[in-house]
């Protein structure tokens, strides 16, 4: 084969995988889209600290990632996180991390490990995660101080320090 021959079939591979991606993705981008500018679903999950956190009491501004703590992107979008309260540009407590369907010992080691500042919850249950719809791991949700979802997104995203800073300025 020559070269231009297996360019273009390596294009017309790069190019179905990016549609398969695009279609499989869709309908999670086209869902969390409309529950933005909605009340945000309210919820009360255990936090490591022994304390239970309930969502329509904090009265601020609230950003709520839904993590594993197998999930590599995760732990990417949580560093972003902890960058943004080391540099003083949110409060940790304005950070929620809620890890589902996971060991409460395993989600501590790991939050000690990466040495995480901002709350984190434990959803065994996986029931705060199925209110806000989590399909996969990292899901955020922005929330502001009258509890209204203002932003939800799925993966890695290149928005989310615009969108926090925007949130909390």
């Amino acid at each position: 084969m020559n070269k231009a021959l297996i360019g273009k079939i390596v294009n017309g591979l790069l190019v179905v995988a990016v549609l398969w991606v695009l279609i499989n993705r869709l309908p999670g981008v086209i869902e969390n889209f409309r529950k933005q500018n909605q009340p945000a679903p309210s919820f009360a999950v255990p936090l490591l600290d022994g304390t239970l956190f309930e969502s329509e009491k904090t009265g601020k501004a609230l950003v709520v990632v839904f993590w594993a703590t197998w999930c590599g992107p995760c732990e990417v979008e949580l560093s972003r996180l902890q960058k943004l309260i080391d540099d003083k540009v949110i409060p940790a407590d304005s950070v929620l991390a809620v890890s589902s369907l996971e060991d409460r010992h395993l989600v501590q080691t790991t939050v000690d490990q990466r040495r995480y500042s901002f709350l984190v919850g434990v959803d065994i249950s996986g029931q705060v995660a199925g209110l806000y719809g989590v399909r996969a791991t990292p899901t955020t949700a922005l929330l502001d101080k009258n509890h209204q979802l203002t932003w939800i997104t799925t993966g890695l995203s290149p928005l989310l320090e615009v969108k926090i800073r925007g949130l909390f300025k």
